[in-house]
């Protein structure tokens, strides 16, 4: 006779004894242009506040990413400064951002914004304006920086359209150095396709 063990994530398993109601919760990193109610354009708004909230109630670690347009401050909201300011270089750009974070409504997951007044300020989230590059590029850098500053190494990181496509590309070359990412998978989900 032999035992049999298996270990995922801390959690152990031996052969003959009954399973563990909850073997393995995942870290998932969703960013994304869009979470409702804080900026919603179309469907991927309702995706990306729906599919977290769902598994986060199956008791993943979920985190969301957004920029913090200029209208996601309304009366009552509240938002805690995560990261008071962050610089770093997009191409010729000097780029200064701050990250600030509040619960998606109605529940406790967490959304952080990526704060940038000269890119996200604006009266909507998509412009026709020659920086939309530029103003997703600095999304996904700063999503993977606020990684690093919470040390939050995610088992899956969900990107959403090409506003968040760059993310894959960040992690196999700026960020590959950084073992914080090592087991990281992607996800990319494109929205409205046709």
């Amino acid at each position: 006779f032999r035992s049999f063990c298996v270990v995922c994530r801390g959690a152990v398993w031996q052969e003959g004894a009954p399973p563990p109601q909850r073997v393995f919760t995942m870290k998932i990193l969703f960013v994304s242009s869009e979470v409702a109610p804080f900026a919603k354009v179309g469907g991927l708004g309702d995706v990306a506040a729906a599919l977290p909230r769902y598994l986060r109630a199956k008791g993943h670690d979920v985190r969301v990413v957004v920029p913090m347009y200029a209208r996601v401050h309304k009366e009552g909201r509240v938002f805690e400064e995560v990261i008071p300011e962050l610089a770093f270089d997009m191409g010729p750009h000097r780029v200064h951002v701050s990250i600030f974070a509040a619960n998606l409504p109605g529940s406790d997951l967490p959304v952080y914004f990526v704060r940038c007044p000269a890119l996200y300020d604006r009266p909507s989230i998509y412009s026709a304006g020659g920086d939309e590059h530029l103003r997703f590029s600095v999304l996904s850098w700063a999503a993977l920086v606020l990684c690093q500053h919470l040390g939050f190494g995610p088992d899956i990181l969900h990107v959403n359209d090409w506003q968040t496509s760059l993310i894959p590309l960040l992690l196999r070359t700026a960020f590959k150095w950084d073992r914080l990412f090592a087991r990281t998978r992607t996800v990319l989900t494109i929205h409205n396709i046709g």
